[in-house]
């Protein structure tokens, strides 16, 4: 059972973090790491259930990160959260898009499949 994410948790630990002295830009980092991660998930699986959400759901996702703004946890110029999982979308594209060698989306030339074929036999 996957333990449901309160996004409220998340702020009371990086209040208490800049309590114990943790400056801006190193909560800013951890907000990153931690909260835009988990709430775009990963920034690759976003894109498949962004679909999903209702306009209620996004509106609180944009409430939350204009509310981390304004404490300071995340940086001023944070996309919003649409913005954020169309940029995964696009790094996941271009790694794989890059990438052919490894990608098993690439098409195999006739030569090179006669090539690894003959080379095993």
């Amino acid at each position: 059972m996957v333990k449901k994410w309160h996004w409220h948790q998340s702020l009371y630990a990086l209040r208490v973090l800049r309590h114990h002295g943790l400056g801006e830009v190193c909560l800013q980092m951890v907000f990153r790491a931690v909260v835009v991660s988990r709430l775009t998930y990963a920034l690759y699986a976003a894109s498949a259930w962004i679909g999903f959400i209702t306009g209620a759901d996004n509106q609180r996702i944009e409430a939350f990160l204009r509310r981390s703004k304004r404490c300071g946890y995340c940086p001023p110029d944070l996309p919003d959260f649409v913005q954020l999982v169309g940029e995964g979308d696009e790094r996941l594209f271009t790694r794989i898009n890059n990438n052919q060698a490894t990608s098993c989306a690439t098409p195999v030339s006739d030569d090179t499949a006669v090539q690894s074929v003959a080379s095993s036999t």
